[in-house]
């Protein structure tokens, strides 16, 4: 499962030591709330799917599908 994560979050997820569970669980829960709040969410042409019809570096996968 992804971890959605604040930039100054992510710094401590990456720093090695002992974790404390539940603020852990708390920090994650907040941070995904606040990184969620950020993202949209659109479709992208059928060509995502293919390994045929599109290279891995084509910008135009990320781009909003055209329903024309």
């Amino acid at each position: 499962m992804p971890a959605f994560l604040t930039e100054d979050l992510a710094a401590d997820w990456l720093t090695p030591g002992p974790v404390e569970g539940e603020e852990w669980a708390r920090l994650l829960a907040d941070s995904a709330e606040r990184v969620a709040d950020g993202l949209e969410v659109y479709e992208v042409d059928r060509k995502v799917n293919s390994t045929r019809s599109a290279r891995w570096d084509d910008p135009t996968l990320i781009e909003p599908a055209s329903n024309a």
